[in-house]
């Protein structure tokens, strides 16, 4: 069984009940890969693990690898990098699908995740917000719509790798739906589909009233849909779209609303 498998992560987000997106799938791969990749496992573990996290997951160790790790010890004077490779197979898989836990862990605890397809930036924002995993990863707190990571498009013939937030990527790819020009975004290997973003399909951007109270900062109607989000990334991303195939955007969209200071009523703006 390979030890960082698409289909062990997503077995185990779907016994979570959390719908990961292809490309989280390969950027929880890529965070663990150091934890993969290295004999010093232990000694890794030992220096970013927390307290109680290092005692959990030694007791869980030792259940799944305490017999064997005892052989090895009794057969190798004890010295614990010498364990046989067949022991710390079973060590690391024991780690990884740890961390795996941890990961989908706060996802579950995110209101997000019950709604919505959980994309790589909710992944590094809701690690950021956990003790442990901010330590084990090294990241720094950062909120959803501020997190900035790599994706690749196609504008034109030519091929671009950005650093951009959810936001702009989503705004993009709604340009993309009502133009019916693919910029073809990709993340880690995975296309995003612009048929995401049409007004019938719930996600976080169509999904965002409760009563007569708009729980998101902005909106804007957009070819019979409306949509929210909470930066003016989205609408940049979308500009973006407009920009690189030379139409203007204003003939795309009408009544952009802040509701960042009035959440019944709102206040119309121009971009």
């Amino acid at each position: 069984m390979d030890i960082l498998s698409d289909d062990f992560i997503m077995q185990l987000a779907n016994a979570a009940n959390i719908r990961l997106h292809g490309s989280s799938v390969k950027y929880i791969k890529l965070l663990l890969e150091p934890f993969v990749n290295t004999d010093q496992i232990l000694m890794l573990v030992s220096a970013r693990f927390p307290r109680k996290n290092s005692s959990e997951l030694s007791q869980i160790i030792n259940y799944n690898a305490g017999a064997m790790l005892l052989t090895d010890r009794m057969t190798r004077n004890n010295h614990i990098q010498d364990v046989s490779v067949q022991t710390l197979q079973t060590i690391k898989m024991t780690i990884i699908e740890y961390m795996i836990i941890l990961i989908l862990g706060v996802l579950r605890r995110s209101p997000m995740s019950n709604i919505e397809t959980v994309f790589p930036w909710d992944v590094k924002s809701a690690m950021s917000e956990d003790e442990a995993l901010s330590k084990i990863m090294e990241i720094q707190f950062v909120n959803t719509f501020e997190v900035v990571l790599p994706v690749n498009l196609v504008v034109g013939a030519q091929q671009f790798t950005l650093n951009v937030t959810l936001e702009f990527v989503f705004g993009l790819l709604l340009f993309s739906f009502i133009s019916r020009i693919d910029f073809n975004i990709t993340m880690y290997g995975v296309k995003f589909f612009p048929d995401y973003m049409a007004p019938d399909n719930i996600t976080r951007f169509t999904n965002f009233k409760r009563g007569p109270r708009t729980l998101t900062n902005y909106t804007i109607e957009i070819s019979g849909g409306t949509y929210g989000f909470e930066s003016l990334n989205f609408i940049e991303g979308f500009i973006s779209g407009a920009l690189w195939t030379g139409v203007d955007h204003h003939l795309y969209w009408k009544n952009l609303r802040d509701y960042s200071l009035d959440d019944m009523n709102g206040k119309e703006i121009t971009f």
